[in-house]
């Protein structure tokens, strides 16, 4: 995660085997853990409940499940 940025998005990049995103909004109080579950919905098309947060809830470096539906 890159905070601060003047879009949410995805980068090509990769780090640590997983995807980088940017995001617009500062660290508050969950703002940007919502926002990223957000931008995560979008781009993999599933709900809320798909989406667990499973590392890093106030640090800059999060991990998040996904769970794929058919």
């Amino acid at each position: 995660m890159k905070s601060g940025k003047q879009h949410t998005r995805f980068r090509e990049e990769m780090y640590k085997g997983g995807l980088v995103l940017e995001v617009a909004s500062t660290a508050k109080h969950g703002q940007t853990n919502q926002e990223m579950i957000n931008a995560l919905k979008k781009r993999y098309r599933v709900y809320d409940s798909d989406i667990e947060l499973i590392e890093g809830y106030a640090s800059q470096c999060k991990r998040f499940r996904v769970t794929l539906r058919e």
